[in-house]
């Protein structure tokens, strides 16, 4: 079931106005691409590049949206005065700050995994091993708006929310990672592919924004054999529980760990690392996963 917004929590949430029509009481998704408006939706208008829906908004109409979110102008020319539109300061971060507020009413814990390459993989182990403690819900990233079009799909009764983020910018990463709100936050292996000093402490640097975001009494598990990422983290752990690679006396790195992936259905084709493995099993230990040696390990 996906998340649905009535206009008042679009309004409250998105810091909207109602710029023409009414909202009425009932509840709709949001959708941001034309094609995928059903009856009752709530239209999302927002620029790509070249593109900009705001001149589509008859089309979302006449295809059954209910009204449309959009950015705050002067006038709107591509819809008529009756049309119902909540106005937002940029509907880009109208859909986050909803992402946020549908994160906080269904209310899961949440894991959030930043790294170069493996977020998948070990997003997948994750759910493999948590699946019998909690009802698990996956997000990753899609659709040019980072995990939050997964994020607005998770059920009401999930009860981990397990959820992929990157960024090519400094603050992107925290962005979406304050909206999130993770309880435990996964670093795995980050470096840049033309590495140089400068270029690695920025990749360190983007990837730990998300140490920032952790909610109180939360947890890091940090791969740190980066020593751009060990240094920054450091810095930015003080006064939260953490695990780091460099100081983790059991490192999970046996044959029965590795013989679990192959239990689980990686529909990317990205087969895990030493490093992906271990990231997965110190996050699911930070949220009562107990098997701690080869031996505790049941596999089907």
């Amino acid at each position: 079931m996906s998340a649905t917004f009535t206009g008042d929590e679009i309004l409250y949430a998105a810091n909207g106005r109602i710029v023409s029509g009414g909202i009425g009481n009932e509840a709709g998704r949001l959708v941001w691409n034309l094609d995928d408006i059903q009856h009752g939706d709530w239209f999302v208008a927002m620029s790509r590049g070249a593109e900009d829906t705001h001149d589509q908004l008859s089309v979302a109409l006449e295809r059954g949206a209910r009204g449309c979110i959009v950015n705050k102008q002067s006038r709107y020319s591509f819809t008529n005065r009756a049309a119902t539109l909540i106005a937002v300061a940029d509907t880009k971060v109208a859909i986050l700050e909803l992402a946020n507020y549908w994160r906080h009413a269904v209310n899961p814990k949440v894991i959030v995994v930043v790294a170069t390459i493996g977020r998948k993989a070990i997003i997948n182990i994750l759910e493999f091993l948590l699946k019998e403690m909690y009802r698990c819900h996956k997000a990753f990233e899609g659709n040019g708006l980072s995990c939050v079009s997964d994020v607005l799909e998770m059920p009401k009764n999930t009860q981990l929310l397990i959820a992929e983020v990157s960024g090519a910018d400094r603050g992107d990463v925290a962005r979406v990672g304050y909206r999130l709100g993770p309880d435990i936050a996964i670093i795995g292996k980050a470096y840049h592919p033309l590495p140089s000093f400068e270029r690695t402490a920025r990749t360190a640097a983007l990837h730990c924004e998300i140490l920032d975001t952790i909610r109180e009494g939360g947890c890091a598990v940090v791969y740190d054999n980066n020593p751009a990422v060990k240094e920054r983290a450091i810095r930015m752990l003080y006064g939260l529980r953490s695990v780091l690679f460099s100081e983790a006396p059991d490192t999970p790195f046996v044959p029965e760990l590795r013989r679990l992936t192959e239990h689980i259905d990686f529909r990317d084709g990205q087969m895990p690392t030493e490093v992906d493995i271990w990231c997965a099993v110190k996050g699911a230990q930070s949220v009562g996963f107990s098997a701690v040696s080869q031996e505790e390990f049941i596999l089907p």
